[in-house]
């Protein structure tokens, strides 16, 4: 019996699914420093990788998959980084490229918590970020880093895991 080597979290939700976005950058889910990101402007993930989700995964240090091949990924037994792609099941699946500079995501990261007397969030964005997190891993810390800051959320089983709403104004 096979064991299942793949990516654990559904990054490709995270990542823009708009059409004319000129930022094609966003539409990737981008592999630095031992983690995978991705974000669609409103909402962001910093996933820390294991030996579990991919294996060879050093391989892809500065890469991007795109969230539409992403999403092919996931259906995969056994995923496997090289050189040129991620070998899904026997399948070449080749990096993105020409697709200009991911967003400098560390910014985002909020650094202090405020008190907050109200947040505006999207259940959209809500209903996104728990569709990409498997059913029996929904235990989360949700952190309100102020009224005008970015909201960050921590899932118990993946701690290393970090993700982020960016803050509305208003009812916008």
């Amino acid at each position: 019996m096979k064991t299942k080597t793949n990516f654990k979290i559904r990054l490709n939700l995270f990542c823009s699914q708009e059409k004319y976005m000129p930022r094609e950058a966003l539409k990737c889910v981008y592999f630095k420093d031992g983690f995978a990101y991705a974000t669609d402007a409103h909402i962001l993930i910093k996933h820390k990788l294991s030996s579990e989700d991919c294996i060879n995964y050093e391989f892809l240090e500065d890469k991007c998959i795109h969230g539409t091949i992403f999403a092919q990924l996931l259906k995969a037994d056994i995923i496997e980084a090289t050189e040129t792609g991620i070998l899904a099941d026997g399948e070449l699946f080749p990096y993105a490229e020409n697709i200009g500079k991911f967003p400098n995501v560390e910014m985002a990261m909020p650094a202090k918590v405020e008190q907050v007397e109200q947040i505006v969030l999207n259940p959209k964005e809500l209903n996104t970020i728990l569709r990409a997190f498997p059913l029996s891993h929904w235990n989360m810390k949700i952190i309100f880093c102020g009224e005008r800051k970015a909201t960050k959320i921590i899932f118990q089983e993946f701690e290393d895991t970090t993700v982020i709403i960016m803050p509305k104004k208003d009812w916008e």
